[in-house]
């Protein structure tokens, strides 16, 4: 991150922490007959983790962010003909979030923008679910072409069952923090709700092979817009 005037200013910079993450995936097709199959997936198609250090200047906007969401998807095929099948899935999706950042309050005795606490919202339990549906279509051309198209739709989820609980810093100035305890509920556990809507994508690919190689190509399209709310 770097900073611009006129907050936090030219020459500012911070960088997050290093993380790694490891979202799972396992696939299983089993072919009934010769143009009828079925097919079974396990996702993580989205997820975001940023984790800042503790005087990071946006900590009162994150600090912390982790998300993840987990798919279910069952899946049937048919092969309509010798060079074209069509495919078609539902998806049930979980997803959890946990969020932090710090509280901020203008320190009466010094004028400055204080940390005073810290508040973490978080959602628990698999009631966090949502629904959606994807199909693709692939296409034999000949001469060793094909191509696919796949389309997933956007997926909203409700968030129900989750709390927010809320930490208090000490300031040294105590009346200052029995003041901030009135306003603030530091110590307590409240009841969240939030919604997510994931983003719909379309892929399209095309792909050429012989005995020996397979040569592909892929164009992805995102509806990243969803995420401005």
């Amino acid at each position: 991150f770097v900073g611009d005037s006129p907050y936090p200013g030219d020459g500012y910079k911070a960088s997050q922490k290093s993380q790694f993450f490891y979202p799972p995936h396992a696939y299983i097709v089993y072919p009934a007959n010769e143009r009828l199959a079925f097919g079974f997936s396990v996702l993580a198609p989205f997820g975001l983790g940023t984790y800042w250090e503790d005087d990071f200047a946006g900590r009162f906007i994150s600090k912390r962010v982790d998300l993840k969401m987990f798919a279910l998807s069952p899946n049937i095929a048919f092969r309509l003909s010798d060079s074209v099948a069509f495919g078609l899935g539902v998806d049930y999706t979980i997803s959890q979030i946990d969020l932090t950042r710090n509280i901020g309050f203008i320190n009466p005795y010094t004028q400055q923008l204080t940390d005073v606490g810290q508040t973490h919202l978080s959602t628990e339990g698999i009631q966090n679910d949502g629904w959606g549906w994807h199909a693709g279509l692939q296409a034999k051309l000949g001469h060793g072409f094909s191509v696919g198209v796949m389309y997933r739709s956007k997926i909203k989820t409700d968030f129900t069952d989750g709390y927010g609980s809320f930490r208090q810093f000490e300031t040294g100035y105590p009346d200052f923090d029995a003041l901030l305890a009135s306003q603030v509920p530091f110590g307590e556990k409240i009841d969240l709700e939030s919604e997510i809507e994931y983003p719909d994508y379309l892929l399209v690919g095309v792909a050429w092979q012989n005995e020996k190689w397979t040569i592909s190509g892929q164009y992805g399209w995102m509806g990243w817009s969803v995420f401005q709310e």
